[in-house]
């Protein structure tokens, strides 16, 4: 049981190592896909950008930057 526990961490530890991204902005990537897919299934259509803003609770500028720095 220790050895499958140490080395689960070792291998998610490489992947995380590996990945480009922190885990800040995979979080806050979730979040956005979270919104939209809310989003679409109450409005029966693809939300605008200014939608998923107001869902998130954030400016329109600060949801195109959070946007821009996950991308």
């Amino acid at each position: 049981t220790f050895a499958t526990q140490r080395i689960r961490g070792a291998m998610l530890d490489e992947l995380r190592g590996s990945d480009w991204m922190s885990r800040g902005d995979r979080r806050q990537q979730r979040a956005i896909e979270t919104a939209v897919h809310k989003l679409e299934q109450r409005l029966g259509r693809a939300p605008s950008e200014s939608e998923i803003a107001q869902e998130m609770g954030l400016s329109l500028k600060e949801y195109q930057d959070l946007l821009g720095k996950v991308r």
